[in-house]
């Protein structure tokens, strides 16, 4: 059975990662997954899977691509001294050090760092929320808006709704 951390994790690494995908079909007939999300997993798994790595290089790496960074979002630069500061505190009172090769306030990274914080939800002291509507929210509302435009290859316009109904689905959990 699948669990909801591993679905961000997954779709964390569909951000980070030119061309990777999942089974995910296995994540639309999850329990937990409400109905707008189980019709984007399911979207997902239906959508053609050929050239990911053309596809995310012109949308997300291109000139005039989706940012996927948080200062790029936030305050229009890459590795925004403020936006990172923040993010630091968030990632040493989880225990983790970022890759230092990947920015920190990458979605794909956000998501990795929110379903481990799930998975220790238990430590009630950890920054889960604050993680989740000071940052990951509002860039991950940025990038699910841009997927829904327009000529987006399906997988990644897919992988948008899957974005904006996790999303949704962590605000309630974390209401």
């Amino acid at each position: 059975m699948t669990a909801f951390p591993d679905l961000l994790e997954t779709l964390g690494e569909v951000f980070l990662v030119p061309g990777a995908t999942a089974d995910w079909a296995a994540f639309a007939g999850a329990p937990w997954a409400p109905p707008g999300l189980r019709r984007g997993l399911e979207a997902l798994a239906a959508a053609p899977s050929g050239e990911l790595d053309v596809a995310y290089a012109g949308l997300f790496l291109a000139g005039r691509g989706i940012r996927l960074e948080l200062s790029a979002v936030r305050t229009g630069q890459l590795r925004d001294e403020g936006v990172l500061l923040e993010l630091d505190g968030i990632f040493e009172a989880a225990g983790i050090h970022p890759d230092p090769g990947v920015p920190p306030d990458h979605l794909g990274v956000l998501l990795l760092l929110l379903g481990h914080l799930l998975r220790r939800a238990e430590e009630p002291e950890l920054p889960t929320g604050r993680l989740f509507t000071c940052h990951l929210q509002p860039l991950a509302g940025s990038v699910a808006l841009e997927l829904g435009r327009p000529g987006v290859h399906p997988f990644y316009a897919a992988a948008g709704e899957v974005l904006a109904g996790a999303t949704d689905l962590c605000a309630d959990l974390l209401g």
